[in-house]
């Protein structure tokens, strides 16, 4: 189960969208700045429904004379595909309206690297670091931690519990984010990254789940949901 899958790529502008919309005429799928008959000039629709071609309006580019299929998210103008990334057009409002969405954004870590939480009195060369995301139902913000790398996942649990005044007494897990497995109680955080299954600076969700079993790829597609507009992660996404 991997989380990169999710989503599909627009039949139209060919761009990837996590949440993709399938044509009731045409049956292809598109991204949500294509989705409706009209701005993926749908053939289907316009034989269904009798709508001529010039009821269509055609769109110019901003930057140029081709017709515009992609708005930019950041300032609201549409482009062409040679021109829609923010860096390409030159956005004006790209610095103004990025600074807007990161303050707005619940899901925003509440911490940053520098500032990550743990266990005091810890040289660095025996730290691991860990991006925590916690239950959906608490609605709390993921934060950067770290410890010891000896550290059994049991006691990671009972610490983050602990710290950020969880509800005792509930099943809590913690899981990779990128493909949901289980991590058990009993391993250490050292054999994990001795087994490859993690490294320093990975994702890990902690939520309630039964023993041994991977996470449920519906949760999992959730959590990707809640981080899609994340500066942190998009962040480290581009450094894949």
């Amino acid at each position: 189960m991997e989380f990169y899958d999710v989503g599909a790529n627009c039949s139209f502008c060919k761009q990837k969208d996590f949440l993709p919309v399938t044509c009731e005429y045409c049956k292809e799928i598109f991204c949500s700045n294509h989705k409706f008959p009209e701005e993926h000039f749908c053939s289907k629709f316009k034989k269904q429904t009798g709508k001529k071609e010039n009821q269509i309006n055609l769109k110019k580019c901003t930057k140029c004379d081709e017709n515009s299929i992609i708005q930019c998210k950041i300032c609201k103008f549409s482009f062409c595909s040679t021109h829609h990334l923010p860096e390409v057009h030159e956005c004006k409002t790209k610095k103004v309206t990025l600074k807007k969405m990161i303050i707005k954004n619940e899901n925003e870590f509440k911490n940053t690297f520098q500032d990550s939480f743990g266990e005091l009195n810890l040289f660095p060369k025996d730290r691991i670091y860990l991006k925590i995301l916690f239950p959906l139902n608490l609605k709390q913000q993921p934060s950067y931690w770290y410890f010891r790398k000896d550290r059994k996942i049991g006691k990671v649990i009972d610490i983050l519990v602990s710290k950020e005044k969880l509800k005792l007494f509930k099943n809590y897990n913690l899981y990779r984010f990128y493909n949901g497995i289980y991590l058990n109680s009993s391993d250490t955080l050292n054999d994990l990254m001795e087994k490859n299954v993690l490294k320093n600076g990975d994702y890990l969700i902690l939520e309630e789940g039964k023993k041994n079993e991977n996470l449920n790829e519906m949760i999992g597609i959730e959590y990707m949901k809640l981080l899609i507009f994340s500066k942190d992660f998009a962040i480290d996404l581009l450094k894949k």
